[in-house]
């Protein structure tokens, strides 16, 4: 009896240490990773999938109207995921984003299969000014090279407006998917003395161009309140008046109230839908 009692101890102790180092095991075992957060959501306007309708999945409820367009399959293959539009008679409408009366600000991504260049506007988005001119993404085909363009308003009256152009080559962009992406920042701070727009144009993850609206233009603020058109341009409003048709697919549409970073876009380009 006195042996037991003298080990006793001894046996508590070693209880303790072998209890101590299962939990700190289980504790190992059952702590998640570190979660890797994403800023690609953030300062999101629209954002429409077309994953078997025209829905606005940002939350903001900014649905698109579709005239013509049918659904067809994605750049992964997957059936009504995106939209074909058949460069005369096809458009979308956007609504008024409301959300965007003043911006400085913005970013447009998009992913398009184009089927016929000529001259095709995606997506144009209308000014605050009847019959101005509205700000739109296009690509065209000038003599052997493929164009992408975007154009912006930063100055605007009625039947006249001042725009900031950014556009370049590249090669053929015909039947194969490519995402383009607009960012337009304001350069501005207590130690700028020019303050102005820049325009960036990505293609397919990589930035492509770069426009200005010039030196010492100091802008006014865009307002997007009026909407736009995807699949064409209008300058009016009277949807009856498109122009500069798009042929061929557009998919996953993000406008986004602040300028978008190249590592953002990135990971946008990357995305798995």
């Amino acid at each position: 009896r006195a042996y037991i009692m003298k080990l006793t101890p001894v046996l508590i102790g070693l209880l303790t240490i072998i209890l101590s180092l299962s939990c700190k095991k289980n504790s190992n075992t059952n702590t998640p990773p570190p979660t890797q957060t994403s800023s690609i959501d953030t300062g999101l306007l629209a954002h429409y999938t077309f994953v078997g309708n025209t829905q606005d999945i940002s939350g903001n409820g900014y649905h698109l109207t579709s005239f013509g367009p049918t659904p067809s399959a994605d750049r992964f293959g997957i059936s009504a995921s995106a939209y074909k539009f058949n460069g005369k008679t096809d458009y979308m409408t956007i609504p008024a984003l409301l959300k965007a009366e003043s911006v400085r600000q913005f970013s447009i991504a998009v992913w398009v299969k184009p089927t016929e260049i000529t001259y095709n506007s995606i997506l144009s988005l209308l000014s605050i000014i009847s019959n101005s001119c509205s700000s739109s993404i296009s690509i065209s085909h000038e003599g052997s090279s493929f164009i992408i363009r975007n154009k912006v308003i930063f100055f605007d009256s009625p039947n006249n407006c001042t725009v900031g152009i950014g556009s370049g080559a590249t090669a053929d962009l015909t039947g194969n998917w490519h995402h383009l992406v607009l960012v337009q920042t304001y350069i501005s701070g207590p130690n700028e003395t020019n303050p102005r727009y820049n325009y960036d144009l990505y293609y397919d993850g990589r930035k492509f161009s770069l426009g200005s609206s010039g030196i010492g233009s100091n802008p006014k603020a865009i307002s997007l309140v009026k909407g736009g058109i995807i699949g064409g341009n209008n300058n009016s409003g009277n949807y009856a008046a498109n122009f500069e048709m798009f042929t061929g697919d557009i998919d996953d549409i993000r406008i986004y109230k602040r300028a978008l970073t190249s590592a953002e876009i990135t990971e946008i380009y990357n995305l798995k839908k």
